[in-house]
């Protein structure tokens, strides 16, 4: 018995020496959280759904559907987010040290934390359909689309840090890399059948989804200091969720006749009116309850 204890730990060691020495093996990719609906494709698999703690592999397609978002973590110090309508492919090899990342964004939206400075020889690179993004250590959302005429729009919004953007045309040559800095914004796109670049000179926060903006969030609150604020962070927030509230009319009514109406939004509180409809009574009314549907409120005497 004794033998065979020892000869299974032997070949336990050897197995996971030999894991260990692959160069272009597995890495980390796990997924961490989904919202909503998202599915991997992966060769000689199909698809599948995504879940929680589901392990990815080199040159799996993630796709988020609508209203719905995903988050990875890479090699414990790297984090992404996918948006809605979001098609990307990834490609990790290496090891841990030395990994060599690619996400090649086809379609829709990422925002990624890179926690820690590359190493020499490790690379972490996003592409689109016109742009590479060099990432060295930094806080950075990367959106594709299409104009009218169906030619692709890359925009690039800095967060923390740098990154290196380089124009691509269709036949897939590179130009010189462009330096986008902190707290700026670049867009990618065609005009006069020329790829051009332009760095805008703020990122426009208003127009972030709120996902990315919960996801700014957490960052800024683990001790990093971004290029937006956390009260910049949060008022975007409570503006999106504003609007995606409901208006409610609160109608003020005496001896069944109307005596004035509010407009409250959903969630919030009517406000008693200053004037009264009669010399005593009261209005039959917790005007500490929010409103959430439409409301009379009656005076009684």
């Amino acid at each position: 018995m004794k033998k065979i204890m020892l000869f299974s730990a032997m070949l336990i060691a050897i197995l996971a020496f030999a894991g260990c020495g692959k160069k272009d093996g597995f890495r980390l990719i796990q997924v961490y959280e989904v919202n909503g609906q998202a599915t991997i494709d992966r060769e000689k698999v199909g698809s599948m759904d995504a879940y929680e703690n589901l392990n990815l592999v080199s040159g799996d397609k993630v796709t988020t559907m609508i209203e719905s978002y995903l988050r990875l973590k890479l090699d414990e110090d790297k984090y992404l987010l996918a948006e809605e309508n979001t098609i990307m492919e990834l490609v990790a090899t290496g090891d841990a040290k030395k990994s060599r990342t690619n996400i090649n964004l086809l379609q829709g939206g990422v925002t990624i934390q890179v926690d820690n400075k590359l190493e020499e020889d490790a690379s972490f690179e996003v592409t689109t359909p016109n742009s590479v993004m060099a990432i060295r250590g930094t806080v950075f959302r990367v959106t594709t689309d299409v104009d009218e005429k169906g030619n692709p729009i890359t925009k690039v919004a800095i967060f923390e840090g740098a990154v290196g953007v380089q124009k691509k045309d269709a036949e897939g040559n590179v130009t010189e890399e462009t330096l986008v800095p902190e707290s700026k914004e670049a867009i990618i796109y065609i005009d006069n059948e020329e790829e051009v670049l332009v760095i805008l000179d703020e990122i426009e926060v208003s127009e972030l989804p709120v996902e990315v903006l919960e996801f700014l969030k957490e960052i800024s609150e683990s001790g990093r200091e971004l290029s937006i604020s956390i009260e910049e962070i949060e008022n975007a927030i409570d503006e999106i969720e504003d609007k995606e509230k409901e208006m409610f009319t609160v109608t003020f009514t005496y001896n069944g006749k109307v005596f004035g109406t509010q407009e409250v939004l959903e969630g919030d509180f009517a406000t008693q009116p200053t004037l009264m409809p009669a010399p005593s009574g009261s209005w039959e009314f917790d005007f500490s309850t929010p409103i959430t549907a439409d409301t009379e409120i009656k005076f009684v005497e």
